[in-house]
């Protein structure tokens, strides 16, 4: 009963993250396409300019009327490319997570090669979570970079400043815990090997 409860929800699981890895895909092509786009067109980017700046944790408002430059195509490329090799490592996970599932659709959830999957999952998931980090720095740094920050200090060019936190260790955790699974389907596939051999 528990084993057909436990195929059913695998198989369902699956099919939800065959749809994730096909919309990552889709995703990854969209952001692809966009940048060879992006790259070949000529002309100013006027659509990318700004009316709030970002310094990290502190966002500055600029008051109506002001706008403050923005990026060029090259920086924008690059961190649409970042962004895709951040799709390629989810992509990877998912793929991971699939075959961690195929064997739980089968009844065999203390499988072999399931111990692996997990540590090669926790992989993907600490890599993720670095490369969105240095994503998300580096193309705060390259908007900085664009703009003239000289030009805040005039008179009536600010109307606010906001603050806020924003750290996140969630990847690190996640990746531990998965490291956890992978020793804990390890041990099972060991204890599952030794009751077949019995029997």
């Amino acid at each position: 009963m528990k084993i057909e409860k436990m195929k059913k929800s695998a198989s369902t699981l699956y099919t939800v993250f065959n749809i994730m890895q096909i919309l990552v895909i889709v995703a990854a092509v969209i952001l692809v396409v966009a940048a060879g786009l992006l790259f070949t067109l000529s002309g100013p980017m006027d659509a990318f300019t700004y009316t709030s700046l970002s310094f990290g944790d502190v966002t500055v408002r600029l008051a109506p009327g002001i706008e403050a430059g923005g990026m060029s195509k090259t920086q924008i490329v690059m961190i649409l490319a970042a962004a895709v090799i951040l799709l390629a490592v989810t992509w990877y996970g998912i793929r991971n997570v699939k075959m961690i599932l195929q064997p739980m659709k089968e009844g065999r959830p203390f499988d072999e090669g399931i111990a692996g999957r997990f540590r090669t999952l926790g992989h993907c998931v600490l890599l993720g979570g670095i490369i969105a980090s240095v994503l998300s720095a580096a193309s705060q740094a390259m908007v900085l970079t664009s703009f003239d920050l000289q030009a805040l200090f005039k008179p009536g060019t600010v109307t606010g400043v906001e603050y806020h936190y924003s750290f996140s260790i969630t990847f690190l955790i996640a990746a531990l815990a998965l490291y956890l699974m992978s020793y804990v389907f390890r041990y099972g596939a060991e204890l599952q090997k030794e009751s077949d051999e019995t029997l």
